[in-house]
């Protein structure tokens, strides 16, 4: 066993020096003034070391740092589920619905909105109002099928998602073989060690269905030329709000700046509650923020998230913004109809930094 060193303070520390340099870099401070001056402290041990903060009750163990290096943190704060945001439980115990965050971008039209952004307005009507709808790369349904979530001995379930995916997914199920449906969904994602298990079990349930396929595909034609358009959302992350989720999903999927919206305080958040079609239970949450009338939106694919989720993005008015919305999805319209009624009824105030 090395020798334990005496503590370094963690100084200039940044994960490049792990990723691109042979040694770690460090500033060794004095004994005496160490525990007194420092949030964070560093102590070696041979080839692996620990960052700690007795401040945030925290310690974070990197091993193997002169060659791949994993850092794994040990936390005594307190349990908390990234389904519901409750301490003391984690998500598999949870018993609330699956739940999502998201933001509905608006942008008023008129200029009295951008002389002037929170004061009050003369007109509040939605004709003034574009709300930024999102629509998804892959439908929910075609999703599910290619991921196996279903049970091989139910062709009323499975039917159902094959009438619910799009034109261009039913060619794709006719004309490609399971590892190039697989590696056009996941992108450079598929080789992940995270989804081995899932493709295991996916490809085996393919190749159950293979030879019934194409019957199935006729039996159940679909009407859909497009996946379902929404609202961007998405899963918290461990110790995250719901606001700091929805706003961190809704940058990511729609490439807006943090500084290039400003979100609705005085109104409380829209919930969306529904059952899919497997029979879980879902949760949506949205905030209303308004965005800059000048700022355009389009679909990046040099952007990670955007490529890897999204197929489509538009400014629409009210009722395109409804025409776009699957008319089975009666929640996402109830949703939308609910904040076109606060956004003509209410006027923003702002309370960001």
């Amino acid at each position: 066993m090395p020798k334990k060193r005496s503590p370094y303070t963690w100084w200039e520390l940044h994960p490049k020096h792990f990723l691109e340099k042979k040694e770690l870099f460090y500033k060794k401070s004095s004994q005496k003034n160490w525990q007194k001056n420092h949030t964070w402290g560093l102590e070696l041990h041979g080839d692996f070391c620990e960052l700690f903060s007795k401040k945030l009750n925290i310690k974070i163990l990197v091993v193997n740092i002169y060659k791949n290096p994993l850092m794994e943190i040990q936390s005594q704060r307190p349990q908390q589920c990234t389904n519901c945001g409750i301490t003391g439980h984690v998500f598999r115990n949870c018993t609330a619905p699956v739940t999502s965050y998201g933001i509905i971008p608006v942008r008023y039209l008129t200029t009295t909105y951008q002389t002037s952004l929170f004061s009050s307005l003369s007109d509040n009507g939605n004709e003034s109002l574009q709300y930024l709808l999102i629509k998804r790369k892959d439908s929910i349904s075609y999703a599910e099928f290619l991921r196996g979530r279903y049970t091989i001995t139910d062709p009323i379930y499975i039917g159902r998602l094959i009438r619910n995916m799009t034109q261009d997914e039913h060619r794709r199920l006719k004309t490609m073989t399971f590892d190039e449906l697989w590696q056009t969904f996941w992108g450079e994602q598929s080789s992940l060690r995270s989804h081995k298990s899932d493709y295991e079990s996916s490809i085996k349930k393919f190749m159950q269905l293979q030879d019934s396929l194409p019957t199935l595909l006729a039996e159940n034609p679909t009407k859909w030329t497009e996946p379902e358009w929404g609202f961007p959302k998405g899963r918290r992350n461990p110790y995250e709000t719901d606001i700091n989720c929805a706003m961190r999903e809704f940058q990511e999927e729609t490439g807006i700046k943090r500084n290039e919206f400003s979100v609705i305080y005085n109104t409380h958040s829209i919930s969306e509650t529904f059952y899919g079609s497997s029979g879980v239970r879902y949760c949506h949450k949205y905030y209303i923020a308004i965005c800059n009338k000048s700022f355009e939106v389009e679909l990046n694919m040099n952007n990670y998230h955007m490529a890897r989720e999204i197929g489509g993005i538009q400014w629409c008015s009210l009722d395109e913004a409804t025409s776009k919305i699957r008319p089975d999805n009666v929640e996402k319209r109830e949703i939308l109809l609910k904040a076109g009624k606060i956004m003509r009824n209410f006027h923003p105030v702002d309370m960001n930094e």
